[in-house]
């Protein structure tokens, strides 16, 4: 049994970031997990200990994040860095578009690949990488759902999810340096979306791209 004080979920479209707190634990899962409960401000859901404990067994033995990466030639040295990191310091499960050398390639091909992937709900996140990130974002911005933020720093890379609730990070290999760029990888995975306004202003965004649709 797992002696809890407080549980705390935190939820967002389809992701649910699960934080339980005592004087020994302070575990943090990201997952896609479909059927979950909210209160009525959709910000936080609050569980017993018997609910929480069925909860997180079935996360912890399926619910690893699935995040898609990709680069043009202009940002496949970072991309191969990422990775490294991203396998020896997570769980999560990575799945590489390309591109797979230097050799001069198109961005929209690569950004489709990501965008659509995350679009699709084939994978829960994504990252891309080209020269400025300025081409790899205006690719993924085209898809609906998908949340593009181009970062340059600790900051924009934490603001992205917390009031943005990016799924998919962008960086330019030419802007940002190695150490850099990890850092806002590692902070942009560990950062959760606080929700309420700032939910409202994202359903605002749907509003609009369904309009745009229409």
């Amino acid at each position: 049994m797992i002696a809890t004080k407080k549980i705390v979920i935190f939820v967002s479209f389809m992701e649910v970031q699960i934080v339980l707190l005592n004087d020994r634990l302070n575990f943090k899962k990201h997952c896609k997990f479909r059927n979950y409960y909210q209160d009525r401000s959709g910000e936080a859901i609050f569980l017993d200990t018997k609910t929480a404990e069925m909860l997180i067994s079935i996360l912890m033995k399926g619910g690893s994040m699935k995040l898609a990466i990709g680069s043009d030639h202009g940002g496949w040295e970072l991309k191969k860095e990422i990775m490294k990191f991203i396998k020896t310091t997570t769980t999560i499960e990575l799945i590489d578009f390309g591109t797979a050398s230097k050799e001069s390639v198109d961005y929209p091909d690569f950004g489709r690949k990501v965008s659509e992937a995350v679009y699709t709900g084939i994978v829960d996140r994504g990252i891309l990488i080209c020269g400025t990130g300025i081409g790899m974002s205006i690719v993924a911005n085209r898809y609906p759902k998908v949340r593009a933020a181009l970062c340059h720093d600790h900051f924009t890379a934490q603001m992205s999810r917390l009031h943005n609730d990016a799924n998919v990070l962008v960086m330019g290999e030419r802007v940002v340096g190695q150490g850099v760029a990890l850092d806002m990888v590692k902070t942009w995975l560990e950062t959760g979306f606080e929700g309420g306004r700032h939910q409202k202003r994202l359903d605002k965004i749907y509003a609009i791209e369904q309009m745009v649709k229409g």
